[in-house]
């Protein structure tokens, strides 16, 4: 989190080496961070936020029961993530 905090401020404001002093973080931390590929949770939660997303405006005009809309293999989500995506 305090990796993502860093990468979404406005670095010209303060330095990546301040933001790191203040957070109690290694420069070299964040740096390593920065290179590292999208763990296989980031990337199926990319995949699915686009297909709930997708699902979501095709079930607009269908009553907008997305879980309904998504089928039976898709069971495990929840409402609760559904709806962290929708909004």
């Amino acid at each position: 989190m305090k990796y993502t905090f860093i990468k979404d401020k406005n670095v010209d404001e303060f330095t990546v080496a301040r933001f790191c002093k203040v957070l109690d973080i290694s420069r070299g931390g964040y740096y390593d961070w920065l290179k590292r590929e999208p763990s296989k949770r980031q990337r199926s939660k990319v995949l699915l936020d686009g297909l709930i997303k997708t699902t979501h405006e095709k079930s607009l005009k269908y009553g907008g029961n997305i879980k309904a809309f998504l089928g039976h293999g898709l069971d495990n989500i929840s409402g609760r993530n559904i709806n962290i995506t929708v909004q």
